[in-house]
């Protein structure tokens, strides 16, 4: 039976919301808590009927557990993979607004990944900043002062 408050607005209101909160928490706790357990007990299942499926020819309902098993284990590497993003996103929000050690250390990160230090040019490996950049500039003004004639021939219907 569920509980119903009387009272200000502002009461009924809070208490609706607790309610509506420890829901929430119930929910979580059941569906996402254990989900590292969850995934690994899903792969040792699925690896069992892969073993037997190799020695021998699996029933239909055994085929069928398998495919509902890839199937919510696809589904909980979804949820998993989302509430990672979250997380780190959550972080990102704490921790890297500020020009605080943790920013900092993320753009260099992201700097030295889009970084180019060396490439390779009709198979001479060129290292360098500005030799990179001249073998890049190179190729790029060699590429668009091409002569290259295109003719527009309108279709006739």
């Amino acid at each position: 039976m569920e509980e119903i408050y009387e009272g200000w607005g502002d009461f009924v209101i809070k208490e609706n919301v607790k309610k509506i909160k420890f829901a929430l928490k119930l929910w979580h706790h059941n569906h996402t808590k254990n989900l590292p357990e969850w995934i690994l007990l899903l792969k040792e299942r699925i690896s069992l009927l892969d073993c037997k499926g190799e020695n021998l020819l699996l029933l239909e309902d055994a085929v069928e557990e398998l495919h509902c098993l890839t199937t919510e284990l696809f589904y909980l590497f979804h949820i998993n993979t989302s509430i990672c993003w979250q997380q780190s996103q959550l972080t990102w929000l704490r921790k890297g607004d500020a020009n605080s050690n943790f920013f900092r250390r993320v753009m260099l990160i992201r700097r030295r990944g889009n970084s180019i230090s060396s490439i390779l040019v009709e198979g001479v490996q060129v290292e360098g900043v500005g030799y990179v950049c001249s073998a890049v500039f190179s190729h790029f003004s060699a590429h668009f002062k091409g002569s290259s004639t295109y003719k527009f021939y309108p279709k006739i219907t």
